[in-house]
């Protein structure tokens, strides 16, 4: 599912990236904005995974300990 995302995003950044590129007609300006857009995107998209996979470590955490009956 996160494949997919990041494919389908990249896809949408390619394509809007290039329009802008179109409207701007500035090579450095396209380049600033697009690295800016993507590594915003990226990084958005790693603390949404770091967070899922932290919610499912504590949920099996909570999951063990219920069945050993310590909770």
């Amino acid at each position: 599912m996160l494949l997919t995302i990041l494919v389908s995003s990249r896809r949408i950044l390619l394509v809007s990236g290039t329009v802008c590129c179109l409207l701007m007609q500035n090579v450095e300006e396209f380049v600033h904005t697009y690295l800016v857009v993507y590594l915003s995107l990226v990084s958005v998209l790693l603390i949404a995974c770091g967070g899922y996979v932290k919610k499912h470590e504590r949920i099996a955490a909570d999951g063990g300990l219920v069945n050993q009956g310590l909770i």
